[in-house]
């Protein structure tokens, strides 16, 4: 369930437009919690790029072509940070071939569902 969670929240990053406002200034205890819940979202993000990794073997390529296109940064741009930290995931994913094809599909299955709009 924390995957599918998981898979959810990244298909909500990938979707957020990105604000360019001034945040408000934040009680230090605030801060730390949002802090916390950034980290706690990265390291999830890292988990299911590690898991769609280690699945490439049993997806389509258009399976495939969704998830990397996470991965890249916009056309003309360098990839940043994150995307150079989520793209490592993968990789070291696909080094790992323990993940079955039937985990792997339902992985999919999740993530597709999490993109569907309604």
């Amino acid at each position: 369930m924390m995957l599918v969670s998981a898979l959810l929240f990244a298909a909500v990053i990938q979707a957020a437009p990105v604000e360019t406002s001034q945040a408000p200034v934040q009680a230090p205890a605030a801060r730390a919690a949002d802090e916390a819940n950034a980290q706690a979202a990265i390291e999830g993000m890292v988990r299911i790029f590690t898991t769609v990794g280690s699945c490439e073997r049993h997806l389509s390529p258009a399976q495939i072509r969704g998830v990397r296109q996470g991965l890249g940064p916009e056309q003309g741009q360098s990839p940043n940070a994150l995307q150079a930290h989520l793209e490592a995931a993968y990789q070291r994913g696909r080094a790992d071939q323990s993940q079955s094809a039937a985990f792997c599909h339902e992985v999919m299955r999740a993530l597709s569902e999490s993109k569907a709009p309604g």
